[in-house]
């Protein structure tokens, strides 16, 4: 257990006074009462569900990539109260076009029971990053009305600053439907939009017209030193769980940059976030309701928002909050020397209560 985080034990005073069955009422309100909000929760019982060792691994793996606190319950002479031990049937991770995470009754409040199978190596391979599944259909009905005036302000400030030239070529990474790179496109840019997601990428090739590569940010499948221009706009950037990986990736953006080219990052103020923080919402999903929980990780470096559907179904983002200092010395140690720092699309320099951080600057 130690290997997915800091392991504390905790006991929670037994009930004394009364029949079984109402100090085992009274043990599961006082265990009910000393869970954290948005714990993930398993019942060990001795009736309970029997899951595998590779099981047991895959559901540590998504928690822990969640930030969830993992809480495991132990009754007392009684056994626990079944509220605790919702012995419900499993209900497994359902597969989609989005990364649909299981509902919390779905990994949470299941009875586990103690019996044991081999392990294999497979027990342990990584589960699909959030990102991997996540930009789908799904995403696009969860926000259908990405402002396109936003992308013309931001692009508009982009070229200006860039002094952008007919022809230059940009790569727009991580471009999604394709609204930044249609606008550079419309000032004259050859632009190739790269992304993971075939969903859109198909939307940025039949909406925007945009020629698109499909590609990890990691390893971008694209020559170095081709480009005039690349860009990472509206917080397309953080997604990983490692800082390695994202220094990994702003080193394949910058690489693809010619020299005395440039580079552009569109990024949240991670400073705002802590205060402007919505923890719960109600939404719409194609007009039907759902719920929307904010929370940061405990360490306080990742924000998160997990979107709950009325019929369970729940996908959850995650957000790295790098400040702008330490976006700049990222990027610095990629090759890019950062001389441009705005504040919001209308050009306003950079302060600890900017809207954005917009950083900018040439490769050497």
């Amino acid at each position: 257990m130690r290997h997915y985080g800091p392991v504390a034990e905790r006991e929670v005073r037994a009930a004394s006074a009364g029949t079984a069955a109402l100090r085992l009422a009274e043990e599961g309100r006082r265990l009910a009462a000393a869970l954290p909000e948005g714990a993930a929760v398993v019942a060990l019982d001795r009736a309970g569900t029997q899951w595998s060792s590779e099981e047991l691994a895959r559901r540590l793996d998504a928690w822990r990539r969640e930030a969830r606190p993992l809480v495991l319950l132990l009754g007392g002479p009684f056994g626990l109260e079944p509220r605790q031990a919702d012995l419900a049937p499993r209900a497994g991770p359902r597969r989609g076009a989005g990364a649909v995470v299981p509902r919390l009754d779905d990994f949470a409040r299941r009875a586990l029971s103690q019996g044991r199978r081999p392990v294999t190596p497979e027990a342990f391979a990584p589960a699909p990053d959030w990102f991997e599944e996540y930009f789908g259909e799904e995403y696009l009905l969860l926000y259908p009305h990405r402002d396109a005036e936003d992308a013309e302000r931001l692009v508009e400030l982009l070229c200006r600053t860039v002094g952008l030239q007919p022809g230059w070529r940009v790569l727009d990474v991580a471009c999604g439907t394709g609204r930044h790179g249609a606008a550079f496109r419309a000032r004259g840019a050859r632009v190739v939009g790269l992304d993971l997601s075939q969903q859109l990428l198909h939307r940025a090739q039949s909406t925007a017209r945009l020629p698109v590569v499909r590609s990890d940010v990691r390893r971008i499948a694209v020559r170095a030193g081709t480009m005039d221009f690349t860009v990472n706009l509206f917080t397309s950037f953080g997604y990983f769980a490692l800082d390695a990986e994202h220094v990994r990736a702003l080193r394949e953006m910058v690489a693809t940059i010619r020299a005395r080219g440039w580079f552009a990052l569109d990024f949240l103020n991670a400073l705002r976030v802590p205060a402007e923080l919505i923890p719960r919402e109600e939404g719409e999903l194609a007009g039907r309701p759902v719920r929307i929980h904010r929370w940061l990780d405990p360490a306080g470096q990742y924000v998160f928002k997990s979107i709950t559907t009325d019929d369970g179904r729940r996908f959850v983002e995650r957000v790295r909050l790098f400040t702008a200092g330490e976006l700049e010395r990222l990027i610095s140690a990629a090759g890019c020397r950062i001389s441009v720092r705005l504040g919001d699309y209308d050009g306003g320099p950079l302060a600890a209560d900017s809207p954005r951080v917009i950083l900018a600057g040439q490769v050497a």
